[in-house]
């Protein structure tokens, strides 16, 4: 049984506080219960038709659909909030419809790189408490990452917020004679098909597709934005990427159109160079393009 939700919170310009929200259930005597009827109200729906915003003078500023075929509203201050609870638990059908919950607020979190797949909690719970002077009974890891190394991870600890905000003034934890980088950790989502934020590339609905290098209309694993700095197409240097980008176009015979001097193909008020390069396949290609 999939359950619906209205999340019901105060808008604030710095940090939005997690408030009570409602998590829609079929009616006890609905024959439809557990079913996938189309026909069965969404919380909007049952919303607007027994409440009545403007009327009821509840000053809601705006809404969105969320998971499970809910609402998150966002209401003026927490007297209009209170309003919206109050109009729910004195109308029968949303009332019997909509189970209320208290949201868990979520506690700052640090990520802590490069841990040994096989490495105990407790010895990092102990170097913690250590550290912070915080209640061990309050550290806990919600998420352990893949790390950018094979048999390592990267562990999201939680905590409370005297104890945050000393590990990451720190930048470090040293657990037995080893030290660890410690950063905050932001959970944002992010579509790297369509390259917007609040959800995965699994979930995107757009049907285009924008390189996170270039902005052009295609998969980013198909752009060939290498950052390869060489000096024979303008750069003062060269790179690692610029030598083998060279070593390309040796190995393949293609013949490059770029030249030392050329006027910056890359231009903005930060940054310039020459990332844009030309090759040709014979040189009477290249001729024809002089």
């Amino acid at each position: 049984m999939k359950f619906a939700s209205v999340d019901v919170h105060r808008s604030c310009q710095r940090r939005r506080q997690q408030k009570p929200y409602y998590s829609a259930l079929p009616a006890p005597n609905d024959s439809n219960a557990g079913n996938s009827n189309p026909e069965t109200k969404t919380v909007r729906e049952l919303l607007s038709t027994k409440t009545n915003s403007t009327n009821e003078k509840i000053k809601i500023k705006s809404y969105q659909e969320i998971r499970d075929k809910g609402i998150a509203v966002d209401c003026e201050n927490e007297e209009e909030i209170q309003k919206l609870i109050d109009k729910i638990q004195k109308t029968d059908e949303l009332k019997e419809k909509l189970l209320h919950k208290e949201q868990k607020k979520r506690l700052p979190r640090c990520i802590i790189y490069n841990i040994s797949k096989d490495t105990a909690e407790q010895k990092f719970i102990n170097a913690i408490e250590l550290a912070t002077d915080c209640d061990r009974n309050s550290i806990e890891f919600p998420l352990k990452l893949k790390g950018q190394k094979e048999g390592y991870q990267h562990w999201v600890v939680e905590l409370k917020t005297t104890a945050f905000f000393t590990l990451e003034a720190a930048g470090k934890l040293v657990v037995n004679w080893s030290i660890y980088k410690i950063k905050e950790f932001f959970s944002v989502r992010r579509c790297f098909s369509c390259q917007s934020f609040g959800h995965l590339q699994r979930n995107c609905k757009s049907k285009r597709k924008l390189c996170a290098y270039c902005s052009e209309n295609h998969d980013t694993r198909d752009c060939a934005d290498m950052n390869a700095l060489c000096a024979r197409w303008g750069y003062r240097t060269n790179n690692n990427r610029g030598y083998q980008v060279e070593n390309f176009i040796t190995e393949k015979d293609l013949q490059l159109l770029n030249s030392p001097g050329a006027e910056q193909t890359f231009q903005r008020y930060n940054a310039e160079g020459w990332p844009d390069i030309t090759l040709a396949l014979t040189p009477t290609l290249a001729n024809m393009c002089d």
